[in-house]
């Protein structure tokens, strides 16, 4: 929202000595945040840029379109200019700019300076200037035309000069929406007394029986809590006077005509939205409904939309006249036929207004502020304000009192109480009742009573925001200034805050990944089902739809996340594309479905099933002992050593099984902890890495948090040790290609004296025959009741060959 300085100058008193930057230092500290600053006239030079008379107009003897301007700029200057301004009249006054001003080009989009120049061979010494030539706006298909009243030779930046703040509004805060919510704040920040000026409201009426007002009907008065109707006679439809243009110009509105300016002025002055019918062109009565299936409205921008029943709308007897809080239709817009005027106030349901301006894309500055509920009394004083307005600018009668429709409305303000030793506590400094009831009073709040020592304040009408004793500490600190309260260290220990088992153990995990080397990535939770399916394959998204948002602000961002490969995948795809290699990519974070009876996730209390993943992926060549890249890939042996030296810190004995998972190549093997599968590895096939448009090999690992933390709840991670002297022997079995390595680490471990058996060479090729391979294991026998001699760890080695030749009909491989 843009704010004009001069206008808050014209409700409030701003003291001499408040700059502008302080008014946006504090203003942003204590409640919406400046975004941006724009100056209005700093580069104007007050002795050549001044106001200026047309006092005569004579036609250009060498061409049709320019004409011969007398500009008089005080009693003994006048000059002639050549201007070709369409609206250029005698005694208008007008922004006369002299010969060696600095004027903007809107064509060239840059400053110059102004020299006398022959035009068409007539000479021209200055120029009337446009809006667009003084940086005040976009506007320059003709002059600046200025109040009467202004006396010539005034400098222009006596009286057009201004700043102009571009606001950021919270969207608990609807009453900052406005010029006057704006002022009371700057008003409350620098002033120990209110200076506030509030817009009169006071109007004549003139009653008149020869037009009959209108039957108001609401017949969703759960959407439409307030309706406020008023009929204006005679209303002379026209340009607005330039003040009422300036000011929607500075707040970025484009003046149309006078009644939708007025609408629009009083929309930005006080923050209710209006909307103003040619009473000639309604049918019978106004009834606010929601729209039939079918029903076709044309909007004030010319489009045909076609309603639903879900879209709330204004309607008379014959057809629907306008879309409630976001937009008229031209079948009863003002027009400059149009004599009579029936001026709306509303108030209306803020899901209602947000959900039909987003299904047509309508956002308005209009639909912004019903979307964040404005409160009904607001209506009201708006719709008096505006017809105050209209009777004072275009002229119109207004025939009958304002007729106000509603549901049970609670008219009467809400009470907080409030213990002043409470709020001394909570802002940690020693204050009084007075300084508080202060700066309360500033923002509009008043003291209701004194009971049982407590205050108790009134909440104004227009702070819907305001429930509990705390947001009354929070207005008073923020006006008091943040920068006020003292800094006092917390005495004592902090308190330890309990964290979860799982954030421990992924923390761990993800610092081992990093030791190996590993770079950590954080992506959207949201992504979309076709990236899903690339990575999941078809019938795993299907049985497992994704949750999708209902009002997504990005077809890239539409459904939560099921799985994370999908970003791990296109992380590697990015880094490829822009000429990085040796990728090692991990990711902890969570995915999300829909809880059932046979998942809920490892959150119970969330309304979705959740559960936490860490999921790694390589693209890289292996090493030499220089450290430069060979030609062969990082592998799924590499990748599974990694694992095995973080399971092992972990002190978790995992093994490896087939597995049959989408996207995978033949290299493809479940985790397991004590028969939990907690993940799966393996190496990810051409037709996956395509749709990713990756072209090098990629290994890719997935271990579920969630049963992993379960797993280690009941691990018990001491092993008794033995004070005896191990016996370490090697041992290569020659086997059948399709016997597992864990079937055979199984036979070896179930022997008594066996403590561990680790793998440590895979080897296959001619000399061992066709479809043979050969696993050498390095095996550790140990007891806990003697140190074993060679002969005794020589028959035990014998018993185990024997159970491996006649279970797997193996040989040994001397």
């Amino acid at each position: 929202m843009f704010v004009s300085i001069n206008w808050i100058r014209e409700h409030i008193t701003i003291p001499d000595n408040i700059s502008v930057d302080e008014i946006v230092d504090k203003l942003t500290k204590a409640s919406v945040e400046v975004d941006g600053v724009k100056t209005i006239g700093d580069w104007w030079d007050p002795t050549l840029m001044q106001v200026g008379l047309v006092n005569n107009i004579l036609p250009h003897p060498n061409a049709d379109r320019l004409r011969l301007a007398d500009i008089q700029l005080s009693n003994n200057e006048i000059e002639r200019v050549v201007c070709g301004a369409p609206n250029l009249e005698i005694g208008q006054k007008i922004i006369f700019a002299k010969t060696g001003s600095k004027v903007f080009s809107p064509k060239d989009n840059k400053f110059f300076v102004l020299e006398t120049a022959s035009i068409r061979g007539i000479e021209s010494n200055g120029m009337v200037l446009s809006e667009s030539e003084m940086g005040i706006s976009d506007s320059h298909e003709g002059i600046l035309v200025l109040d009467k009243n202004v006396k010539i030779g005034t400098p222009a930046k006596d009286i057009l000069s201004d700043v102009i703040l571009d606001v950021h509004i919270w969207p608990n805060r609807p009453d900052l929406m406005n010029i006057v919510g704006i002022a009371r704040e700057i008003d409350a920040i620098f002033n120990s007394v209110s200076t506030l000026i509030l817009p009169d409201i006071k109007f004549d009426i003139h009653e008149n029986m020869d037009i009959s007002f209108p039957n108001i009907i609401i017949d969703t008065k759960d959407l439409c809590p307030r309706y406020i109707g008023i009929l204006l006679k005679d209303v002379s439809i026209g340009e607005s006077p330039q003040w009422l243009k300036d000011k929607l110009l500075s707040t970025g509105l484009r003046p149309i005509y006078n009644v939708v300016d007025i609408t629009n002025y009083v929309m930005m002055e006080l923050g209710q939205p209006l909307h103003a019918f040619d009473f000639n062109s309604l049918e019978g009565s106004i009834i606010v409904r929601n729209a039939k299936k079918g029903e076709i409205l044309k909007t004030l921008d010319g489009i045909d939309r076609k309603l639903s029943p879900d879209d709330l709308v204004i309607a008379d007897d014959n057809a629907v006249i306008a879309l409630a809080g976001v937009m008229g239709g031209a079948n009863s817009q003002i027009t400059d036929a149009t004599h009579n005027v029936f001026l709306e106030a509303a108030n209306f349901h803020p899901n209602s207004i947000r959900k039909t301006s987003q299904k047509f894309d309508l956002r308005s500055e209009s639909s912004a502020r019903f979307e964040r509920n404005l409160p009904p009394y607001l209506a009201v004083i708006a719709a008096q304000r505006a017809a105050k307005l209209i009777q004072d600018i275009c002229g119109g009668t207004i025939i009958h009192e304002l007729v106000d429709v509603h549901g049970q409305l609670d008219v009467n303000p809400q009470l907080v109480e409030m213990d002043i030793q409470y709020v001394k506590k909570i802002c940690g400094m020693n204050v009084s009742e007075d300084e508080v009831l202060q700066k309360l009073e500033l923002l509009g709040f008043s003291l209701h009573s004194k009971a049982n020592g407590l205050l108790v304040i009134e909440i104004p009408l227009w702070r819907t925001d305001i429930h509990i004793v705390d947001d009354l500490i929070e207005e008073f600190i923020r006006i008091y200034g943040y920068d006020s309260v003292p800094s006092i260290p917390l005495s004592g220990s902090i308190p330890m805050h309990p964290q979860q088992k799982i954030v421990g153990i992924r923390d761990k995990i993800k610092d081992m990944f990093v030791n190996k080397g590993f770079h950590e990535i954080i992506t959207y939770s949201l992504t979309t089902i076709d990236k899903l399916t690339a990575a999941l394959g078809e019938s795993a998204v299907s049985s497992n739809m994704p949750v999708s948002l209902k009002n997504t602000l990005s077809s890239e961002r539409s459904v939560l996340r099921t799985t994370l490969k999908h970003s791990l995948l296109e992380t590697i795809s990015y880094n490829l594309k822009n000429g990085q290699q040796d990728l090692w990519f991990f990711e902890a974070g969570r995915a999300y479905a829909t809880k059932n009876d046979l998942y809920e996730g490892i959150y119970p209390t969330s309304p979705l099933a959740e559960d936490e993943f860490i999921v790694g992926a390589i693209s890289a060549k292996v090493k030499d002992r220089f450290d430069m890249n060979t030609n062969k890939n990082i592998g799924f042996f590499e990748a599974k050593g990694i694992l095995e030296s973080i399971f092992n810190n972990l002190e978790l004995q995992e093994s490896y099984h087939d597995a049959n998972v989408y996207g995978f190549s033949n290299e493809l093997v479940d985790i397991r902890i004590k028969d939990v599968i907690v993940g799966h590895l393996g190496a990810l096939n051409a037709s996956v890495l395509h749709q990713f448009d990756i072209n090098e090999s990629v290994i890719l690992f997935e271990i579920n948090l969630g049963l992993l933390s379960k797993v280690l709840a009941n691990h018990q991670p001491f092993v008794q040790f033995s004070k005896f002297p191990p016996v370490v022997n090697d041992i290569a079995v020659v086997l059948d290609v399709n016997v597992l390595h864990i079937d055979i680490h199984n036979v070896l471990i179930e022997s008594p004296l066996v403590v561990s058996a680790q793998l440590f060479d895979i080897y296959s090729g001619d000399q061992l025959g066709p479809n043979k391979k050969s696993l050498a294991y390095k095996l550790t026998f140990q007891s806990f009741e003697k140190t074993l001699t060679n002969e005794e760890v020589n028959i035990e080695q014998s018993k185990i060959i024997k159970t491996l030749i006649n279970k797997f009909d193996a040989t040994i491989r001397e």
